[in-house]
């Protein structure tokens, strides 16, 4: 199965991981940095593999 990832969800992608990023480096709670640590993980990992994707069609 192939998904392909808009533009416009490709940029919500990267714009919440900038925002997570700004509130790792801001949070003082270890157990919730780790947390936030797994969110932008996972964020980043969807967004090579749109970019993976993206790229069998070009």
């Amino acid at each position: 199965m192939t998904t392909v990832v808009t533009e416009e969800e490709r940029v919500m992608f990267e714009s919440e991981l900038h925002k997570l990023n700004c509130e790792y480096r801001k949070c003082v709670n270890r157990s919730l940095k780790q947390e936030i640590e797994k969110d932008i993980s996972l964020i980043r990992s969807a967004i090579q593999l749109a970019q993976n994707e993206k790229s069998k069609f070009w």
